[in-house]
């Protein structure tokens, strides 16, 4: 996914998905309607981070390169780009689809 500068999108709170967003470049700010645990990217000159960050419900974060988080499934929010630059994420969605039922053929 890559957003522009200035560009929003809104999370639909009846999507049964859950998605893991892991940042390639740049900076997105989500505001997620759920608790967050946010895996902090290795930066140069800091330590690595060892354990997750902790983002309280409806709280604004920010994930940058090498940063990663679960965005649960059901769920409100937000994610935008604040910046002059593009910002772009890798995503993993896993999808929740109704039982079907097969029906052999003759």
């Amino acid at each position: 996914m890559t957003l522009a500068p200035g560009a929003t999108v809104p999370f639909d709170p009846a999507d049964p998905s859950a998605t893991l967003v892991f940042m390639a470049s740049g900076v997105a700010t989500f505001r997620v309607e759920a608790e967050m645990t946010v895996t902090r990217g290795a930066r140069a000159g800091t330590p690595v981070p060892t354990e997750p960050e902790v983002i309280p419900a409806g709280t604004e974060f920010t994930l940058s390169d090498g940063d990663s988080a679960l965005i649960p499934p059901i769920t409100a929010g937000e994610v935008r780009n604040d910046g002059a630059e593009e910002a772009v994420a890798w995503l993993a969605t896993v999808a929740a689809f109704a039982a079907a039922t097969a029906t052999p053929t003759p």
